[in-house]
Formats: C-alpha cells, sequence, structure tokens
C-alpha cells in the first residue's frame, strides 16, 4: 500500500453517476477506487479496503482520494463543467482529529468551491466515539462539504442518529432494491424509509438500482434520486464526460455540460 501511494500509476478514480429521478438529469458522481498492482493485477476494493481501514494507512489512503477526486474537479471546472464528486471517508477518518484540516487545506490548494464535494460516510461511524464523530461531522459541513449516509439499512440502522446528524443526503443500501418482482413487503418497507427520511428533510438515493422495474418502484416510493447499473456503471473520466454529453448536468449550482 505504501508503494502504491507513492507510485504514478497504480490507484486510479473511476465515477458512477447519480442522478434526479424526476428529470433524469446528473446531480453527482461517486468517486471509486480502483488499484491496478503491477504483479498481482486488478484488485477489487472490496479485498483491500476493508484491510487497510484496520491500519493507519487508511487515513493516507483517503487523503490520496481526495486530493485525486479534488483534482478532477478542478480539471473539469477549468473546461466549463461543474459536477459535485462524492467521496467515500471511513470511521478512522472521522475520528481523526487532523481530518477536518487536511480537507481543507485540500480544498484552498485545489480552489475549488467545497460545495462540489461530498463526503459519504455509513450508519457504523456512529457507533465509536460518537461525540468526537458528530463534531467532525460538523466542521466538515461548516466548510461547506455536503455529507451523505451511505448503505442506510445495512447495518446498525436507527434513524435515532438521524436526529443528531447534519447530513442532507440518505443513500438507502441496494438490499432494499429488487432488481425485480418487487413483493408488497419490499414495497412497503422502501416506501416507510423513504417518508421517514423525507420527514427529518434528508434528500434521498436509491442504490443498487439494476433494472426499469427497479428504477420504476423507488420513483413511486417517493425516492429523489438513483445510482446503480441501470443508469450507468462506474465510468472513466473520459466515458463519464461522453455520458454526460446526453446527461444534461442539473442546476445545482452547475453548469451545463
Amino acid at each position: 500500500m505504501r508503494k502504491a501511494l507513492a507510485a504514478p500509476d497504480q490507484f486510479r478514480l473511476v465515477y458512477q453517476p447519480r442522478i434526479t429521478i424526476a428529470t433524469g438529469v446528473c446531480v453527482s458522481a461517486e468517486a471509486l477506487l480502483r488499484w491496478d498492482h503491477p504483479t498481482l493485477g486488478n484488485v477489487p476494493p472490496g479485498e483491500f479496503i476493508p484491510l487497510v481501514e484496520r491500519t493507519a494507512m487508511i487515513g493516507p489512503l483517503t487523503d490520496w482520494v481526495i486530493e485525486a477526486a479534488l483534482s478532477q474537479i478542478a480539471a473539469w471546472r477549468h473546461r466549463g463543467l461543474d459536477l459535485q464528486i462524492s467521496v467515500n471517508v471511513s470511521v478512522a477518518n472521522l475520528e481523526d482529529e487532523g481530518f477536518v484540516n487536511r480537507l481543507r487545506a485540500a480544498i484552498v490548494r485545489h480552489g475549488v468551491p467545497p460545495t462540489l464535494l461530498e463526503v459519504e460516510f455509513t450508519e457504523s461511524a456512529l457507533i465509536h466515539n460518537r461525540g468526537r464523530v458528530l463534531k467532525h461531522l460538523a466542521r466538515i459541513q461548516a466548510l461547506g462539504v455536503a455529507c451523505a449516509i451511505d448503505d442506510f439499512g445495512a447495518g446498525y440502522s436507527s434513524f435515532s442518529y438521524l436526529q443528531d446528524l447534519l447530513a442532507e443526503v440518505i443513500k438507502i443500501d441496494r438490499s432494499f432494491v429488487p432488481a425485480r418482482d418487487w413483493l408488497p413487503r419490499d414495497r412497503t418497507v422502501f416506501k416507510a424509509m423513504v417518508t421517514m427520511a423525507h420527514e427529518l428533510n434528508y434528500r434521498v438515493v436509491a442504490e443498487g438500482v439494476e433494472t426499469q422495474d427497479a428504477l420504476d418502484r423507488v420513483a413511486e416510493a417517493g425516492c429523489d434520486e438513483a445510482q446503480g447499473y441501470f443508469i450507468a456503471r462506474p465510468l472513466e473520466v473520459r466515458a463519464l464526460e461522453e455520458w454526460l454529453a446526453t446527461h444534461v448536468l442539473a442546476d445545482r449550482g452547475t453548469k451545463a455540460a
């Protein structure tokens, strides 16, 4: 991992678009890390990220992702394209006293509006050192950076946590979004989650939307946004730019692609 972080070409980011369901336009894209190891080849994130999260290397790795995402945002802005990018942060990042300061410095260094960055974290972040995590999340939001709760419903789900958070977005876990053949129970549970989130003034994203049927169902339940293979797979930079050409950016502080 240390060698990979120092190498110029082992890590790269790909981007998965997120759309507004009502209009079909792109509102943001999630940055996803890829590791091309010189001898092992492509190492799936599911294999190395859970291991790295148990070590001190998660700090430098997350810093690398944020730097790369901000660099891409700046490059796009130079070409007249403003697109919000989401990056995933871990529990260890949110417990790190220096994380918010490094995040602030990176935003200033790249000269991009903080509103074009969104940090995603899972509910498990609130299980450990809750007070410290909430303090750091408040500091992140004070920078102007958006916050999103990722994979909601997959772990220690509790709407009581949501009363304390300043996040704007809830991303409902893909396990609640069947590709097809939604049972009445599926629809009831999903609708209840969307309704409660809206009552708490969150914008709701359905993750793992892989079919037209799934998109129709989450729209029916009142979901605001969607992300998944039916909309677009994770894309390399050039492929994302081509995809955006037919999916004009929404007016959330952005310019048209």
